[in-house]
């Protein structure tokens, strides 16, 4: 009888207990009394003000205090006529942090519905009438900052949007450059490179009949922080097509922009006394079978060969975005950096930022998505932009890609020289492509496709291991979506049974180059219980049945093509009014070579169509 007393609303308080007093109680909704534990932390009175007009009154309400330890034995429970009861410590906090969140959603757009409309006149500045600021009666809450404004916002520092926002900011616009991730450092540990600079922690990959994993880069950079620098031409019957199939695609104008670029990147041969280990050896081995392969074209300036291009350069030697278009510009002209910052929305005039926890719309005159192949697609179907949205995310493509490891009696010491230094084309198969590659020590037991005796066996005498790699130019064609947010794309994607069929025409040729340097053995990237060969007769036996996807230990690179040129975008690379995308998603079609020339070529035709011809 007491107890529901002092529990009604409305009637006066037992000598054990005292009435909450809050708005909640007050407004009839919420009779709960205090126990005899300490009275719960009081909300704010906006809080309390907002809870009671938006009808989260009733779930606060029941929210109660966080349990710090458990009732003693016989101790009376929290409650009243309302059934108010402690929650779990952490369920109540995760409750009050989704109430404060959805009331400060809905207090940003008061905030913008007010700005809309005008200030009132009782406002600092609002009129003749205003209030000035030390007068008597003047509010002394802080004005709203103003709304930023800039020529161009770009969201990405990739290959895409880094040479977009250099040359708008080289041609006298304002412009502000968005990075999801860091800056890029260098790392003495491969590991922790992979952690802090790849997306998603290097745990991406494509679904498919297999697993491919597929690396891109995070930070300022983009993936270029992380490529190994090679520079491959746009091949020209690939753009003649483009310039046939898209209306007001210009090839004469994209060659210009693909020399503008090689230009600006430094791009140079690699030097001989820089090659690996590796790539002299197997360099070697084509040349005795007749096969012509030469040092490749990489962007760099001052190379010391530290065999860490993909780890982000601990010299700084290699030609990244930032490198190559930010940093040559005066202090004064560099677009505006925001890093650990994503766009979240885009339309004509305006562009909403995330950085942490704090959201803000800035006036933009236009926006550039440049945050990859894998990303864009899905902000562009998340914001529905342009006509063709519900297409993007289709038509993507990669290089499947495999690498063989070849046992030589010497050593070959691969942890020094340039990674991917040299390259040969299949001669019976132009979409076949052959290139070097490293693996750190580090890394080498995660990439052996072997177990128990014979693992160790092959790291014991990891220092007399080459590698060398290669990759195709696929017939396949995927699709990403995110199912689980942007920063988790599902990418599907399967090769087809032509592109099998060319990893292993491409993994026998490989074989035979190592053979012909003088390796004893060569570890195939097959995960099967026979996967070494002891000489050629022996490689091409093993590969004379083909490989399965599913047995094929491989990895994917240079996705492309997901917001495709004449697909979802023109020519001009515009999705809807003031909003554009420049990246690896609008390559339309697989290119069989390194894409970052080629998207350099795009960006720098986008700034120059953006400045009015100027660039």
């Amino acid at each position: 009888m007491a107890a529901s007393a002092a529990g009604s609303p409305g009637s006066p308080a037992s000598s054990r207990t005292r009435a909450c007093g809050c708005a909640i109680a007050r407004s009839g909704l919420c009779g709960w009394t205090a126990c005899p534990r300490k009275a719960r932390p009081r909300w704010k009175r906006r809080w309390r003000r907002e809870a009671l007009r938006l009808g989260f009154a009733a779930p606060l309400a029941r929210l109660g205090r966080p349990g710090r330890r458990p009732l003693r034995r016989g101790a009376a429970p929290l409650g009243g006529a309302c059934g108010a009861v402690v929650a779990p410590r952490g369920a109540s906090r995760a409750l009050l942090r989704r109430a404060r969140a959805a009331l400060a959603v809905l207090a940003r757009r008061r905030a913008r519905r007010t700005s809309a409309r005008g200030a009132p006149d009782r406002r600092l500045g609002a009129g003749p009438g205003a209030l000035r600021a030390g007068q008597v009666g003047a509010p002394s809450r802080r004005l709203e900052p103003r709304v930023k404004s800039y020529d161009a916002v770009v969201a990405g520092s990739g290959a895409g949007g880094a040479a977009v926002a250099g040359r708008l900011a080289a041609g006298g616009m304002k412009v502000l450059l968005l990075e999801r991730g860091g800056p890029a450092r260098a790392s003495r540990s491969a590991v922790s490179a992979v952690r802090r600079h790849y997306a998603r922690g290097g745990l991406g990959a494509a679904f498919g009949d297999g697993l491919l994993p597929v690396p891109t880069g995070f930070g300022v950079g983009g993936t270029t922080a992380i490529n190994s620098g090679t520079c491959l031409r746009t091949p020209a019957d690939l753009v003649a097509g483009w310039e046939r199939d898209v209306p007001g695609f210009s090839a004469a104008e994209f060659s210009s922009r693909l020399d503008e670029a090689w230009t600006a990147l430094k791009v140079k041969q690699a030097p001989t006394e820089t090659l690996s280990g590796s790539s002299r050896l197997v360099l070697a081995g084509f040349r005795r079978l007749g096969v012509l392969a030469e040092p490749l074209h990489r962007a760099e300036d001052g190379c010391t060969g530290e065999a860490r291009c993909c780890f982000v350069c601990p010299s700084g030697a290699k030609m990244t975005s930032d490198k190559a278009f930010l940093d040559p510009l005066p202090s004064g002209t560099r677009p505006e950096l925001w890093t650990r910052a994503e766009l979240v929305g885009a339309a004509s005039g305006r562009a909403t930022v995330r950085r942490g926890r704090e959201v803000e719309t800035v006036a933009a005159g236009v926006t550039v998505l440049s945050c990859g192949a894998l990303e864009t697609p899905n902000l562009v179907r998340a914001l529905r932009l342009g006509p063709e949205w519900r297409r993007a995310g289709d038509g993507l493509t990669l290089h499947p890609a495999a690498k063989l490891f070849g046992l030589f009696p010497q050593a070959v010491l691969p942890a020094r020289g340039v990674p991917q230094g040299v390259g040969a084309v299949h001669p019976a198969d132009h979409r076949i492509r052959l290139e070097g590659v490293a693996t750190p020590p580090e890394l080498t037991a995660l990439t052996l496709p072997l177990e128990g005796a014979r693992l160790k066996a092959w790291m014991a005498a990891r220092a007399r291991l080459a590698t060398f790699g290669l990759m195709v130019k696929d017939e396949a064609r995927g699709s990403v979506r995110a199912p689980f947010g942007r920063a988790w794309p599902l990418v599907r994607y399967a090769p087809t049974p032509g592109d099998l069929e060319r990893l292993a025409r491409g993994m026998r040729l490989a074989a035979d180059a190592l053979f012909a340097a003088g390796a004893e053995r060569v570890l195939l990237p097959l995960n099967r219980r026979r996967n070494e060969a002891r000489d050629a007769i022996e490689s091409s036996a093993l590969l004379s049945g083909g490989v399965t996807a599913r047995e094929l230990q491989g990895m994917a690179f240079h996705p492309l093509g997901t917001c495709g040129l004449g697909r979802v975008v023109g020519a001009d690379l515009r999705l809807c009014p003031g909003v554009y995308v420049c990246d690896g998603s609008v390559v339309p079609e697989s290119l069989g070579v390194n894409p970052q020339i080629t998207i350099y070529a795009f960006a720098l035709s986008l700034a120059a169509r953006l400045l009015g011809g100027k660039g």
